[in-house]
């Protein structure tokens, strides 16, 4: 995908784990299913913060959310769609991916941490979220697909007044 196909990125700035919890919060509400979200950024970022927060968001209550990293896929249930937890950052070869149910991800919500281990396998339409420290602060990139104006217009307007007009 082209960065210049996509809508402007919305950029918020977290400066605590409470921080990017909400800006995930807020951000769940506006995934359907089918979508598919890709987490980039160094360890320990908050990449499974946002994917936590989603996950809780979705299913509409707390619930232990382990992380992926050594069964690699977590699946839940939700109320509306299921959600698939991909972290591939033990992925040794792009093409195991489907031994997890690649395919099987058009009926969920799936959530890829490190989605550049998919190589050539990396989708044409997803969510981009990028998390990068700058100086202090997290600053965590939303870039929704092309083709969802809508939902980007308004995931803007409701980040706008959570993240303080740094969007």
């Amino acid at each position: 995908m082209k960065t210049s196909d996509r809508n402007p990125p919305i950029v918020c700035l977290s400066s605590s784990e409470a921080d990017t919890i909400a800006i995930a919060r807020v951000t769940a509400n506006f995934f359907v299913q089918g979508d598919l979200c890709a987490l980039m950024g160094d360890l320990g970022m908050g990449k499974s913060v946002f994917a936590r927060a989603v996950i809780h968001t979705i299913m509409g209550y707390d619930l232990n959310v382990p992380s992926p990293t050594y069964t690699l896929v977590q699946t839940y249930e939700g109320k509306r769609f299921p959600l698939m937890h991909f972290d591939l950052y033990r992925l040794e070869n792009s093409e195991d991916v489907i031994e997890l149910g690649w395919q099987d991800r058009s009926h969920a919500l799936a959530l890829v941490e490190w989605p550049e281990k998919l190589d050539t396998m990396y989708p044409a339409i997803c969510w981009e979220v990028i998390f990068q420290m700058n100086q202090e602060v997290r600053e965590i990139t939303i870039s929704p697909p092309p083709g969802f104006e809508e939902r980007y217009c308004e995931l803007k307007q409701k980040l706008l007044g959570l993240c303080g007009g740094n969007t």
